[in-house]
């Protein structure tokens, strides 16, 4: 795939001269659920093969007019389609012998390069699991939990035909990696994500997150060295390329729920970018392989590693996210297996993310509704997604909520 026309694409094995796994990483699952990534997005489906130069003039003048109208002035879908169509009409009694020019505000959007292209997955009636696309090879019309369709019927309640595989429920799903090329395309960003090098350091002083342990000393690449290296040879990145880290903020009284993306060393114009979308894959995708990105400096396209660094949310989405139970358990705490009896016993401060994650996987074995329960109440555990991502560490990346646990001491 060509760069310089400001596309991208998913880095392949010749990008890299490291593809080792961590050594020393949590115990997961033998089975990859990740190999292959059922939401990979296809690079056919990204693609279009639409031009303008092939469109008249005047046509593209009013297929401006219509975006324009639509991403500035907030014109409803429904109503830009409406006018697309009195146009055409219009475009008809002119010229009866043309072809129709337009379609849809969508695909008008898509040919002027102005659309976010937002997919489609499936998502389960019942029990909520998410499937891949509908084009995806890996996309199932039942659910292989609970053998619920997936689809609605072929027909409507009043017997016409669908035209199209229409899902029960819709997921919105724009990945982590999109969302990167489009900051990355912003001018000047690349100096902004290098001013981090250069930053001021005071000793026994946190400057910023990268301060960190986690940062400085504990986040490793699939290659086992140390992720965010800034080595003096390194201004242009560890092997010339860019590393990107994130935070995840998760507000779970928002309906539905809001997964919050923060580029940890960018400004706050800059800063969080919202989303609803299965994100581990992907995060396990731009951390392990990387994605290839055409910049200024880098035309032909830059690789860019992203790494999850912490998760920052409440504490009862802390606990939800974390597979933790919730804080009115005997073991109440994301930190440790303290309990309420033993808050004065300093030796009862002790976890481990190795453990977690071995008792994440444990309750992720279970068949049965009453095994869970039974294993929660005794063990305080449930199956965290993050566990997939070998770097991450369950007790110390997922933040004390100091609001709930310090300010308020409501829990």
């Amino acid at each position: 795939m060509s760069y310089a026309n400001g596309s991208w694409s998913y880095a392949d094995e010749t990008d890299h001269a490291h593809n080792a796994e961590v050594v020393d990483g949590p115990p997961h699952p033998s089975i990859d659920e990740d190999d292959p990534d059922p939401f990979l997005i296809d690079e056919e489906v990204r693609s279009d093969n639409l031009d303008l130069a092939d469109i008249l003039e005047h046509i593209t003048v009013i297929h401006a007019l219509v975006s324009w109208l639509h991403l500035q002035f907030h014109l409803p879908c429904i109503a830009c389609n409406a006018l697309l169509a009195i146009l055409t009409l219009l475009l008809f009694l002119l010229n009866p012998t043309a072809t129709s020019p337009f379609t849809t505000l969508q695909s008008r959007n898509c040919l002027l390069g102005v659309n976010r292209p937002i997919h489609t997955l499936l998502v389960c009636p019942n029990c909520h699991d998410v499937y891949p696309l509908a084009l995806s090879p890996h996309c199932h019309d039942t659910c292989t939990s609970c053998h619920i369709e997936l689809f609605l019927p072929g027909q409507t309640l009043h017997g016409n035909t669908r035209m199209l595989k229409t899902p029960v429920i819709k997921y919105p799903y724009l990945p982590l990696s999109e969302q990167i090329v489009s900051i990355l395309k912003i001018p000047g960003i690349e100096a902004t994500l290098d001013e981090w090098q250069d930053k001021p350091q005071k000793p026994g002083m946190y400057m910023d997150i990268f301060n960190s342990n986690i940062c400085h000393m504990k986040l490793k690449g699939p290659n086992g060295n140390l992720f965010f290296s800034n080595q003096m040879n390194e201004c242009g990145g560890p092997n010339g390329e860019l590393r990107l880290g994130v935070n995840l903020g998760v507000d779970w009284y928002a309906l539905p729920t809001d997964f919050m993306i923060q580029l940890n060393i960018l400004h706050d114009r800059f800063s969080y970018i919202q989303s609803n979308i299965p994100i581990v894959s992907d995060l396990l995708w731009l951390w392990k392989h990387g994605i290839k990105v055409p910049t200024e400096s880098w035309l032909e396209g830059q690789l860019v590693h992203v790494a999850l660094v912490a998760v920052v949310c409440d504490k009862p989405a802390a606990h939800k996210i974390g597979g933790f139970t919730s804080h009115s358990h005997t073991y109440f705490c994301t930190e440790c297996w303290i309990s309420v009896a033993d808050k004065m016993n300093p030796n009862a401060f002790q976890q481990g993310d190795a453990e977690q994650c071995h008792l994440g996987n444990q309750y992720c074995n279970l068949v049965t509704l009453n095994a869970q329960k039974t294993f929660v109440k005794e063990y305080a555990t449930q199956y965290s997604q993050l566990s997939r991502l070998p770097y991450f560490d369950l007790v110390a990346q997922i933040i004390i909520d100091l609001m709930h646990n310090l300010f308020l001491g409501a829990s």
